[in-house]
């Protein structure tokens, strides 16, 4: 997506996103098999009210952004993909939910109208930015949300030390089937680490804390290799 106003050195977040159309995004949806009930549990849990507006950035298939919307009075869906936006659309209108507003941008590009938000939430998805332009995506967020507002997000990042990289990396992919599994095949798991932009957790808790947020929970995978973060925004 082309924006002249943009500055010629902006990252460029509609690059290479792999959704092109509802087919390839169906299949990708029915490959996650969440749990809607611990969905709706953790947006409760990050006291999601009726009266709340909730920014869901990268927001994928949906499954957070309608679970949202059957809670409180505005969603805002945002994503680069316009098929991801065209599906979760979809499902939006089977379920008769119709307060989720579908943004075609990224963390970067995403222009907030009306209220600040009382929620952001975001899932594996800053690890598609270098690293000067995480701590821009997260700053763009703690713009975006009301003095107090909650951030959680879900991101791969690395909790063993540096010195570990090269077990857990060979351990984490060991455990993926070796052959071709669709979305989440061991090849996957290859080219994240070799072209992605994963980092250590104690440099994007630094990039969090600098961005302006206060960690109040983080919790780490055994793998090593996920994180999720309850954060409130500073003054």
């Amino acid at each position: 997506m082309a924006d002249d106003a943009r500055p010629a050195w902006l990252f460029d977040e509609f690059r290479g996103h792999r959704w092109l159309n509802s087919a390839e995004v169906e299949a990708y949806d029915a490959s996650l098999k969440p749990d809607l009930t611990d969905e709706r549990d953790l947006l409760l849990s990050l006291g999601l009210r009726p009266e709340h507006t909730l920014i869901d950035f990268r927001a994928g298939t949906g499954i957070r952004a309608l679970e949202a919307a059957a809670i409180c009075r505005r969603v805002i869906a945002v994503d680069p993909s316009a098929a991801m936006l065209d599906y979760v659309r979809q499902k939006a209108d089977r379920r008769g939910l119709p307060n989720i507003e579908y943004v075609q941008r990224g963390f970067l590009t995403y222009d907030h109208k009306g209220d600040l938000a009382d929620i952001a939430v975001t899932r594996h998805a800053v690890h598609h930015l270098p690293d000067f332009w995480k701590v821009e995506a997260l700053r763009h967020v703690h713009a975006v949300l009301a003095p107090g507002g909650v951030f959680f997000l879900q991101e791969l990042v690395y909790s063993f030390e540096p010195d570990e990289a090269e077990t857990a990396i060979n351990k984490w992919i060991g455990n993926v089937p070796a052959q071709d599994q669709g979305t989440f095949s061991r090849a996957l798991f290859e080219e994240h680490v070799r072209e992605k932009y994963s980092t250590y957790s104690w440099i994007f808790e630094a990039m969090l804390r600098r961005a302006g947020f206060e960690i109040r929970e983080a919790s780490y995978s055994d793998t090593q290799t996920h994180a999720r973060y309850l954060c409130v925004k500073r003054p």
